[in-house]
């Protein structure tokens, strides 16, 4: 992701997603690679496996990955679905 070799991190981020299937961190960062290739859908898909699994922060949702998403409505709708962070 660094490099903004998106193609590749996506793919490692499948393997993250086999290796540890019950990991919220691994959607999560499959979300962004999805969301970095511009596949909003898949984004969103691997978002809310994410959230199945255990991502409760709308922190999390702050990274630049999502800025392309930020105006689109079920992105809008996913993050009001997540509870706010503690204050």
């Amino acid at each position: 992701m660094l490099a903004k070799e998106y193609l590749c991190a996506r793919q490692m981020f499948q393997l993250g997603e086999i290796i540890l299937p019950d990991s919220a961190w691994a959607s999560y960062l499959l979300a962004t690679a999805y969301a970095q290739l511009g596949e909003n859908k898949k984004t969103l898909d691997e978002l809310k496996k994410a959230r199945q699994k255990g991502l409760t922060s709308r922190k999390s949702l702050d990274d630049a990955a999502f800025d392309r998403l930020r105006n689109d409505e079920a992105f809008k709708q996913f993050v009001a679905s997540l509870p706010e962070a503690a204050k």
